[in-house]
């Protein structure tokens, strides 16, 4: 579990938020890779959809459309999954980053 609900010493109702470094650390690295897969099987689904249009005996404007929608597809979808799956990463050492700056000012 990532944070852990206390009773604050400081006030009866008053909760705190103790935060597991270790875990933010693993599960930014597990988004990244989970981009990073996530892409290999974006250009797998492109491959696959070249490959019906070279090899799968399709003619005419099929083909063609078919071959104009995998380019398309190609160009939206390269990169996009292992950007996000970065961008997630960053900000939650980011994230880890302004608790430490946090954790400086109060003790």
């Amino acid at each position: 579990m990532a944070a852990l609900y206390e009773s604050c010493p400081f006030g009866e109702n008053e909760n705190v938020i103790v935060i597991d470094d270790n875990y933010t650390g693993v599960q930014a690295g597990v988004h990244e890779t989970a981009g990073i897969k996530v892409e290999r099987i974006m250009q797998g689904y492109v491959d696959t959809l070249k490959a019906l249009v070279e090899n799968g005996g399709l003619e005419g404007k099929t083909a063609t459309k078919l071959c104009e929608f995998a380019g398309m597809a190609e160009q939206l979808l390269k990169g996009a999954a292992s950007e996000i799956g970065s961008k997630k990463k960053c900000y939650m050492e980011e994230f880890l980053e302004e608790i430490d700056v946090a954790d400086e000012e109060i003790y």
